[in-house]
């Protein structure tokens, strides 16, 4: 499985359509988040990931 940097997904985010749904998988959980929660969150897990 090939890794993505933080700023490739970001980017991919970023790019995507304002209309477009993104989703997050929370301890199984799905959910709706907008550009930025999605954005924010990927930053944050990097973080927690890199301690």
């Amino acid at each position: 499985m090939l890794k993505k940097s933080k700023e490739e997904i970001i980017n991919f985010i970023k790019s995507l359509p304002e209309n477009r749904k993104i989703f997050i998988n929370l301890f199984g959980l799905w959910i709706e988040v907008s550009k930025e929660e999605a954005i924010k969150f990927i930053e944050e897990s990097y973080k927690e990931n890199n301690k």
